[in-house]
């Protein structure tokens, strides 16, 4: 989140994902989004109790709170937004809770399923290649990916 805050004023790119990112739930996620031009995939779950929950709340997150994370509990805005922020946040922040049929790609909602090859080639390879409008074969063509493109 740090680097793309620099990005935003230097280079933005094309869209970022957050695997249970371990910086904490009320983190403004504004000036991030202004260093991608397509937004931001937080992916989390509270399934991780170990790590982004009691980890984070006993040891802190990467911006100094002593907190459950973003990783654990997705980003929660703060009501100081403006309506017009709160849109472009839900526009550009997607958030992904973990999901049950996750499973399938030998995610079981800890820590580290998030880096294994098969979810990674089954949930989020789709997205990245819908979302750069890559050649055929590629894409969202799984309905339980739909919603997330």
């Amino acid at each position: 989140m740090f680097v793309l805050e620099i990005l935003a004023l230097h280079r933005p790119i094309a869209a970022a994902f957050l695997l249970g990112p371990a910086i904490s739930a009320c983190y403004d996620p504004t000036k991030p989004l202004q260093g991608t031009t397509l937004g931001i995939w937080n992916f989390y779950s509270p399934l991780d109790l170990l790590f982004l929950t009691l980890g984070t709340t006993l040891l802190g997150t990467m911006d100094g709170h002593h907190t459950v994370s973003a990783g654990a509990w997705g980003f929660h805005l703060s009501p100081n937004h403006s309506f017009d922020e709160r849109r472009s946040h839900k526009n550009r922040l997607r958030q992904i809770r973990y999901d049950l049929r996750m499973l399938g790609s030998w995610h079981s909602g800890g820590h580290f399923g998030w880096a294994n090859r098969v979810f990674v080639a089954n949930w989020l390879a789709p997205i990245l290649a819908r979302t750069l409008d890559l050649p055929h074969g590629h894409g969202c063509q799984s309905p339980q990916l739909a919603k997330y493109c």
